[in-house]
């Protein structure tokens, strides 16, 4: 189907939500090569049992929101759709009561807010290599913005040596949403790897990142 031209994209179901962004950047990878780059949505994230729990089961849904919401958005997906496991309780054939979840869609509303109001990122590609803490996501366009999500954040640097300049630095909370907040380093110099400094709080939880070169 790769380059077929009256197919655009897929939406893709995957039942393990820790390799769910792997296999997002993979079928981008796969289309961008043919030439005929495919939008792709995760959709129905797994295990087929479980997916996405009621609020009370799973509080901040933190699986589903690193890796399954900002993780494959990072790694390039268009959306992402929840479904809720066949062996819930309120599950995705006989739920009548969807605010029983109502957290799910206020994180997921903040990740949406995020990438509307402060990225380009229909200009962004995947870049996660330039970060150096295992299980972090990039989302970058080269030499002016970079969004970066951190899992259990104790420190971590990004390697701007194919950039210049000078870049501001601002921290998201993807759980509560709201305005972006200032860290120990507020700017820092591009041309070399870079210590992004210390959240606002939360030492040891999941952040956002984001840097814009400064104008």
């Amino acid at each position: 189907m790769l380059g077929y031209e009256y197919l655009d994209g897929i939406s893709l179901q995957h039942a393990e939500r820790e390799t769910a962004p792997e296999i997002v950047s993979g079928w981008k990878a796969k289309s961008d090569s043919v030439g005929h780059p495919w939008l792709i949505t995760m959709d129905e994230i797994g295990m087929w049992h479980t997916g996405a729990k009621t609020d009370a089961e799973d509080p901040n849904h933190p699986t589903l929101t690193r890796y399954a919401l900002w993780g494959t958005l990072l790694s390039g997906a268009a959306g992402v759709e929840w479904y809720f496991g066949a062996n819930t309780a309120q599950n995705d054939l006989n739920t009548e009561d969807w605010r029983l979840r109502n957290q799910l869609w206020e994180i997921s509303s903040y990740a949406k807010e995020f990438f509307q109001k402060h990225i380009p990122y229909w200009e962004m590609q995947p870049k996660p290599h330039l970060i150096n803490v295992s299980g972090a996501y990039c989302l970058g366009k080269t030499n002016q913005t970079y969004a970066l999500y951190l899992p259990s954040y104790q420190s971590a640097s990004i390697n701007l040596k194919d950039a210049t300049g000078t870049f501001l630095v601002n921290w998201y909370n993807p759980f509560t949403g709201g305005e972006l907040q200032s860290g120990s380093i507020q700017q820092l110099s591009a041309g070399n790897v870079v210590d992004l400094g210390i959240p606002p709080s939360r030492l040891g939880e999941d952040w956002v990142v984001l840097l814009n070169r400064a104008k």
